[in-house]
């Protein structure tokens, strides 16, 4: 319920003028450049997050034939 709420007064305050953000009396707001790049940053992040994990496992998984994938540790 508030996802929805924050979701439609974020579509609210990217797409109508700031002549009529004022007549509502929101006198301050960020610049609407924050409008693209704040999804577009979270998207890379959760990208590079996803890249950096799958790395660390392939990093961390020993070689076909070490004695560890038998034996365990």
């Amino acid at each position: 319920m508030v996802a929805s709420v924050v979701w439609v007064l974020w579509v609210l305050w990217a797409i109508l003028p700031e002549w009529l953000l004022i007549s509502l009396g929101i006198r301050w707001f960020p610049n609407r450049d924050w409008a693209y790049l704040l999804p577009a940053w979270s998207i890379m992040l959760f990208l590079f997050i996803y890249v950096g994990f799958v790395s660390w496992n392939v990093f961390q998984t020993p070689p076909m034939d070490a004695l560890e994938l038998v034996v365990g540790t």
